[in-house]
């Protein structure tokens, strides 16, 4: 069931999606996957608020949740830390990560968790990255990357040709058979140094696992 307005004083007042009249507010609320989905595709919604839960995204194609046009997901003002979850496959059972920036956009991500991601000859586990992303008070975590090199790299995040910064964002416990379990910065065909991660002073990226740079690839 959709939501609500929320009611404490600093927050933005927040519309349901489903429903709302043409053209949409620039901001709004959801609750599942579905309408998350049909958020996503109204350009006119600039900031997608979501309620706590899990939002399983498995059967979606290869690429996940695709992030095509400029946007912020930020968890609904007053969910706990944690609460809100975005899934590849919640059951272990589905290939394919977790979601792609698209080239060119600019996407903010805040207050989510991302797991779950199974990349199969392919790079970028939780993230696939070619645009400009931000993540504030993130997780990432229990993604996957798999495959002969030049796949197989950034278990948790693969910035291609992109960049990242990270506020208070942790990416831990994540996977590449070939290397950057947590981030591998891929310049691709740019100039060296097109690709890099930039954290503040209260991110990390620590416990996860290569053969080559378990953290982040090339090494900062």
């Amino acid at each position: 069931m959709l939501s609500f307005v929320i009611a404490a004083p600093t927050a933005p007042t927040i519309t349901p999606c489903a429903g709302a009249p043409w053209p949409p507010p620039a901001e709004c609320s959801v609750s599942t996957i579905k309408d998350l989905l049909a958020a996503r595709d109204l350009q006119q919604i600039s900031t997608i608020y979501l309620d706590s839960g899990t939002y399983a995204l498995a059967q979606l194609e290869e690429d996940g949740f695709n992030l095509w046009r400029s946007v912020a997901l930020k968890a609904s003002p007053g969910a706990a830390a944690g609460s809100v979850i975005i899934d590849r496959s919640p059951d272990g059972l589905d290939d394919g990560r977790v979601m792609m920036v698209s080239p060119s956009v600019n996407v903010w991500l805040e207050g989510l968790t991302i797991s779950g991601g199974f990349a199969r000859s392919e790079n970028g586990g939780g993230i696939l990255n070619r645009g400009h992303l931000t993540l504030k008070d993130c997780l990432i975590t229990g993604s996957h990357a798999f495959g002969a090199p030049p796949t197989g790299g950034g278990g948790g995040l693969n910035n291609y040709e992109a960049s990242a910064s990270l506020i208070n964002t942790i990416i831990t416990n994540n996977t590449a058979q070939y290397c950057g379990g947590g981030v591998w910065n891929d310049d691709g065909d740019k100039p060296a140094g097109t690709a890099f991660v930039k954290l503040d002073a209260t991110s990390k990226v620590h416990g996860n696992t290569a053969p080559s740079d378990p953290d982040i690839h090339p090494p900062p």
